[in-house]
């Protein structure tokens, strides 16, 4: 499994990686001062009930730079680069600012085949469609330079409507779990169609016995 260690802060790093799409923003867009996709260009902010949080910011390429600080408000944390906020393409220890390259993962992901999987690129990842299931698989380049493929299935739960702090908004629940062997590791995702993004909200490892949740308690504006 790819974690670069298995801490409470560390939640986003997995082994990899989101209702229809639709170019609406859906129903957060008009209420005010709920964040809209318009503001993934400068920076949305998922806070949590315990006190977490992850940035999320949408790159040139529309993939998404996410940020989640060691501690609340930290500069020092793990930084990714991601589809959606699903499927993760790399991933670093930040420190002081600086991505620390010594800890650098890669992450490639393959479709399902009769024979060898295929590779996908990341712009061909599947968005989240309520009642569908993607079957593939997730290799992991690690700094030693080893490689590791784990079996990756993600299944797209039924649409439904939540209310974040105030702002109300379409959702897609998501259950990824990632198989090598013995091991796994399962992580349920909250996926937000309007802004193109999922929340990490528990995981679960091979020999815990119960998952570890945290519940999304706003989603706020990055000040410029």
């Amino acid at each position: 499994m790819t974690d670069i260690n298995c801490t409470a802060t560390n939640w986003l790093l997995s082994a990899g990686l989101g209702l229809c799409l639709t170019t609406s923003a859906a129903v957060a867009s008009g209420q005010e001062g709920c964040p809209t996709s318009i503001d993934l260009d400068k920076g949305v902010r998922a806070v949590f009930a315990n006190g977490q949080s992850t940035d999320y910011k949408r790159l040139d390429n529309d993939l998404l730079e996410i940020f989640e600080p060691s501690v609340p408000n930290g500069a020092d944390g793990v930084i990714y680069t991601s589809q959606l906020g699903l499927y993760d393409l790399e991933a670093a220890e930040l420190h002081d600012g600086k991505r620390d390259t010594a800890t650098r993962l890669i992450l490639n992901y393959a479709e399902a085949a009769e024979s060898l999987p295929v590779p996908v690129s990341a712009k061909n990842l599947p968005i989240p469609v309520p009642g569908e299931i993607w079957l593939g698989a997730v290799t992991t380049s690690w700094p030693s330079g080893q490689l590791e493929t784990d079996t990756a299935i993600y299944v797209f739960g039924t649409g439904i409507s939540r209310k974040i702090d105030g702002c109300d908004y379409d959702v897609v629940p998501v259950k990824a779990s990632f198989l090598a062997g013995e091991s796994w590791v399962m992580h349920d995702y909250m996926f937000i169609p309007s802004l193109l993004i999922a929340i990490l909200t528990a995981r679960q490892f091979s020999g815990m016995e119960h998952p570890e949740g945290r519940a999304v308690a706003r989603l706020e504006r990055i000040a410029p």
